[in-house]
């Protein structure tokens, strides 16, 4: 026996008896729509339960290759996951100075070069100014290295208070460090040539030296 009932009246259903005499007299305003028709056993027990592995079934290929597809395209995506790669960050540092700072020596005694004739000259040990300015606004130094005679050696050596006695000193340790130089760097020439003598005549001799085995047929010759 079918007939139509709302849910409301469905779980009002106190037994058997009165399930089917709301079946058969309903009320005039609980007209239930077309999809909500159930057979007697449904309106006074309920709707049976699907089985559960049929509620947890899993979604069809076709949402996740849509969910998956999601991030390829326009590289906007609409799940909830976002599959975009995360942003590199940038390991690159950047040192920026925006003063200088300048030590000025004057001239003094000493040096790395030993002149033909007349003193060396070189730094002062303490700075005699210093002062900071903004970068950029130092004007460029020439490159290349000044030379200076020996008369202007001997007067910048002069103006920066060293004594005559003093300066003549300073030119025979001069005289004396470059013959030194000079003495050790022909002595080194020396072997280096001695060396390369002593291979070139142990090539020549590994290339005369060269024993050829005879063969058979010249034995037999020379008997």
């Amino acid at each position: 026996m079918g007939a139509l009932l709302s849910s409301r009246e469905r779980h009002d259903c106190v037994g058997y008896d009165e399930c089917a005499r709301r079946l058969e007299y309903p009320h005039p305003r609980s007209q239930p729509k077309m999809s909500e028709r159930v057979d007697l056993h449904d309106a006074c027990h309920g709707p049976q339960q699907a089985p559960q592995s049929a509620q947890q079934a899993p979604p069809p290929a076709s949402a996740l290759e849509t969910s998956s597809s999601s991030c390829v395209g326009n590289g906007a995506p609409t799940s909830t996951t976002d599959c975009s790669p995360a942003p590199k960050k940038s390991t690159k540092k950047r040192v920026r100075w925006s003063t200088i700072t300048i030590h000025e020596f004057g001239v003094g005694h000493g040096g790395s070069a030993v002149p033909k004739n007349g003193p060396s000259i070189g730094l002062a040990q303490t700075p005699e100014f210093t002062w900071s300015t903004k970068v950029g606004t130092m004007a460029r130094s020439l490159d290349g290295v000044r030379r200076f005679s020996a008369t202007e050696r001997v007067a910048l050596l002069r103006s920066a208070g060293y004594a005559v006695e003093t300066i003549k000193s300073f030119v025979e340790e001069a005289a004396h460090e470059r013959n030194s130089r000079e003495l050790y760097h022909s002595h080194v020439m020396k072997l280096f040539r001695k060396k390369r003598k002593k291979r070139k005549l142990s090539k020549n001799h590994e290339e005369t030296s060269v024993v050829t085995t005879p063969t058979n047929s010249e034995k037999n010759a020379e008997t």
